[in-house]
């Protein structure tokens, strides 16, 4: 069972000493949602704090109050988050705002990202950014694989995570998304050591089994 806090019923992490980690709660919604879970893609608009800025959570506790400033959003919570499409206005404005920036705090956001965001938005592309849609499919399929032939050299456990690079290929389309699980040597046994040895949630795990499967 996916744990949650008691208030906004936001996915949440539990560590190892039983305290509660709100740090991830916007890449964990942003992931369940791509996945498969319509509850969590309902609540992504929870994330968004002041001036279309994203939060990692709206709330956390007296222990964890980095996780409710928009300063310590990163990109890899910015890109899960932005996974599934949604006709929520406030959530398609704060992905088109993010959508126009070359940064999220202290992350870079390449071509191939800020277009992913107009993407995930529903919106065009500004005019003044239609530059970056060619190199965004060119970026892409590099990406792929340069993670593929790193990962080839690597144990399981030294490879970086595949939840970033699944949501961007998905975006792209399905010929990409099938390049990315056929050519990395060990898609399943990275997500699983990612979520069921390091972030103990196994049950997003078994959602990536079911949800690759209909690739």
């Amino acid at each position: 069972m996916i744990s949650r806090d008691i208030i906004l019923k936001l996915p949440i992490r539990i560590r190892e000493d039983n305290t509660i980690d709100y740090t991830d709660s916007a890449f964990l919604c942003g992931i369940l949602s791509l996945f498969g879970s319509e509850m969590d893609r309902d609540k992504l608009y929870n994330y968004i704090h002041s001036s279309n800025a994203l939060v990692r959570h709206p709330l956390g506790d007296a222990n964890d109050q980095t996780s409710t400033h928009p300063q310590d959003t990163s990109r890899d919570a910015l890109v899960a988050w932005s996974s599934t499409k949604t006709d929520n206005p406030s959530v398609n404005a704060a992905r088109l705002s993010y959508a126009r920036k070359w940064f999220i705090n202290k992350d870079i956001l390449l071509p191939h990202v800020r277009v992913y965001l107009y993407k995930q938005a529903q919106a065009k592309v500004d005019w003044y950014n239609l530059w970056m849609y060619p190199l965004a499919y060119i970026i892409v399929p590099l990406d792929i694989l340069y993670t593929a032939a790193i990962a080839r050299t690597q144990t399981v456990k030294a490879q970086h995570e595949l939840n970033q690079s699944l949501c961007l290929a998905n975006s792209y389309g399905k010929f990409f998304l099938k390049m990315l699980l056929k050519l990395h040597p060990t898609p399943d046994e990275n997500m699983k050591d990612y979520f069921c040895s390091w972030r103990n949630q196994s049950e997003i795990y078994e959602m990536y089994l079911a949800w690759k499967a209909k690739v």
